[in-house]
């Protein structure tokens, strides 16, 4: 029963429009040039990766702490993206219009750091989300027959960022963590994005590309940073501890200990970062 039902309020979906453009001979031309209007501004999806690069950064003072070249690593990102504009799907030419997506932080590999004063490894966790909205133009070269044909174009970007997200250091392992400590906001902290890219396509007649697209992206993403003060440690009641003296714990806990050390950490992200990403433009004129 639930299946018919589903039949028919879908059927009727979908002749609805064909009911209501059938009026009249003028609505059926106002129907024809509004659906003109969708063909030349027809959107472009595209899918990728997004690298970053990161680093640690120390907030306090701890003795042989990791060395710059060990705090190192790469920050990964699902890029998300759709495109509309003016002729977007043209064969060749200029094109311009308005991009919005979302890059979603999503480590894929494991991150971690030899900690000296723990003598362990200490693991790093970081998710977030940034939405962004830019103005893009491009230049698109066409070569080949009305059949098939491959292009060459180079577009750039500019606009606005909305991001939100936070990380952890942990010790143990992600599913029995020792110890951990993290910093993260919900409120969402603006900033720009520049985008530049490189495009190679291969068109297969005149209604369907497949695109592929490189280039570097500038996002300046804004992480938390630790309240922590150089060596003390702050309880959830706003106590303080010291951290330590001349290598006591001074009474702290394996775990609160851990925390304290871990709490010196913060992590940087460099603004610039290579993108990559496939899509498809399709072209019903």
């Amino acid at each position: 029963m639930r299946k018919v039902i589903f039949l028919i309020v879908a059927t009727f979906i979908l002749i609805l429009p064909v009911l209501v453009f059938a009026q009249s001979d003028k609505e059926v031309e106002q129907a024809k040039s509004w659906l003109g209007q969708w063909k030349r501004n027809y959107a472009s999806p595209t899918y990728g990766m997004t690298f970053f690069h990161g680093n640690l950064e120390v907030n306090g003072y701890l003795p042989n702490r990791i060395s710059d070249n060990k705090g190192e690593f790469s920050i990964t990102a699902v890029d998300l993206r759709i495109f509309r504009g003016v002729n977007v799907s043209k064969r060749g030419g200029f094109y311009t219009g308005v991009e919005t997506g979302v890059l979603f932080l999503a480590p894929f590999e494991e991150t971690s750091f030899f900690e000296p004063n723990l003598g362990e490894k200490m693991y790093l966790d970081y998710t977030g989300g940034l939405v962004f909205l830019m103005a893009k133009y491009g230049l698109r070269i066409d070569l080949g027959i009305s059949l098939f044909g491959v292009s060459l174009g180079a577009e750039v970007g500019m606009g606005g960022t909305l991001f939100s997200g936070g990380f952890d250091f942990y010790t143990g392992s992600s599913d029995n963590r020792t110890a951990d400590v993290g910093f993260g906001t919900d409120r969402a902290a603006m900033g720009l994005i520049l985008d530049t890219a490189l495009e190679g396509a291969i068109r297969i007649g005149k209604n369907f590309r497949i695109v592929a697209k490189a280039g570097i992206l500038a996002a300046p993403i804004p992480m938390p940073r630790s309240d922590e003060k150089d060596n003390y440690w702050f309880d959830e009641q706003g106590n303080a501890h010291y951290t330590w003296d001349s290598g006591d714990n001074n009474g702290l806990t394996v775990e609160e200990y851990k925390r304290a050390v871990m709490s010196q950490y913060g992590i940087n992200i460099d603004p610039f970062a290579i993108d990559v990403r496939i899509g498809f433009v399709l072209n019903f004129q």
